[in-house]
């Protein structure tokens, strides 16, 4: 089935196609677009969208109408659901004006797996976590997708009271509208944890509280590896393919993740990745071998990623289609521990079956 969005002229992208996989990383300077790719992914595939089609009061919510000119250009499909604005600006087009323009599209039932959008200010979330409440009930002048994040950090803590998080040998805990984080038998309040914590906390709570909703959705997410060690982010990205798939949990749903980085430690971690999947697709019987490598069942298929680089205005697919990974050009300055696993993993490739 065709999924993919096409963008004209909106901010700095001149012209980019992406196409949406089961599994989609944007990567690039600041300020090349990966941000507004994000975004607009996120509003089509919005339960607000999908509901209503309300759609220029989406744009300021997350941040973007004021990218657009009379010269923008838009293009949503998935299956038979299509979308195509032209000549398209938020800010001149009155609702009406968009719901007249969008009188074409077909099917809006097809669209599924409603976004749930993590930002990169998430650490904001966290620093001022003893006043959620206050800040949702006075409206405080922060950006729409951010309040909005805090609404679903706030819900996800109220449930999930207690969090264990094995890959960062840690317990969150959220006990009489205070949270603390317990590492080594010690205890802090979460406004007082390392930068990494706080920026990692909310957003896997987030995530995890989704994931009990047993409803597919698609996870985009802004800089994962944000105030994060190396390791630490290879051990993330790990994590958070394992929830996708939904490996912990009773219900297997077939979710969706964007991600957005800086970050040549998650490119090289999900090379990893995918040279774990050839193995397990091209020769099953070494994937045991495969699995001890990278500590546990983490994989990705050939065909469930996509990974594009943004520069110049444009998008550029960096998976090679000789090898089906990720071009070795991509991959500079990466972590001694993520390096000896894709040696160790291609080894194994190319090792006689015995």
């Amino acid at each position: 089935m065709k999924h993919y969005i096409e963008i004209e002229n909106v901010g700095p992208i001149k012209k980019a196609k992406i196409d949406l996989s089961k599994y989609v990383v944007l990567i690039g300077p600041q300020g090349s677009g990966k941000s507004i790719i994000a975004k607009l992914i996120a509003i089509f595939r919005s339960e607000e969208f999908q509901l209503s089609k309300k759609i220029a009061n989406l744009f300021e919510i997350y941040g973007i109408s004021t990218f657009f000119t009379e010269k923008s250009k838009i293009k949503y499909l998935k299956g038979t659901f299509s979308l195509l604005l032209e000549n398209f600006n938020p800010e001149s087009h009155s609702q009406q004006e968009v719901l007249l323009l969008l009188e074409n599209t077909n099917n809006i039932n097809d669209i599924d797996k409603p976004s749930i959008y993590i930002p990169a200010e998430r650490i904001i979330i966290s620093l001022l976590s003893r006043s959620i409440f206050s800040i949702l009930l006075n409206k405080i002048n922060l950006p729409i997708n951010l309040l909005h994040f805090a609404s679903n950090y706030e819900k996800a803590r109220n449930e999930i009271k207690n969090y264990d998080i094995k890959f960062l040998k840690a317990n969150y805990s959220f006990t009489n509208g205070n949270e603390f984080l317990e590492i080594n038998k010690q205890s802090t309040h979460m406004s007082n944890a390392a930068s990494g914590f706080q920026t990692i906390i909310p957003m896997l709570l987030v995530c995890e509280y989704f994931l009990r909703s047993n409803q597919a959705n698609t996870y985009i997410i802004e800089e994962p590896e944000s105030n994060l060690f190396p390791n630490t982010q290879k051990d993330l990205l790990y994590h958070l393919i394992t929830i996708i798939n939904g490996t912990n949990y009773s219900t297997k749903l077939k979710n969706d993740l964007i991600l957005t980085t800086h970050s040549p430690y998650i490119l090289a971690s999900l090379n990893n990745l995918l040279l774990a999947g050839k193995i397990k697709e091209e020769q099953p019987i070494k994937f045991t071998k495969a699995k001890k490598i990278v500590n546990g069942d983490y994989y990705i298929s050939k065909n469930d990623l996509n990974v594009y680089a943004l520069k110049n205005g444009k998008a550029k697919s960096i998976i090679s289609k000789e090898t089906g990974l990720i071009a070795e050009n991509e991959l500079d300055h990466v972590s001694e521990e993520i390096n000896y696993e894709f040696n160790a993993l291609k080894n194994l490739y190319f090792e006689s079956a015995n």
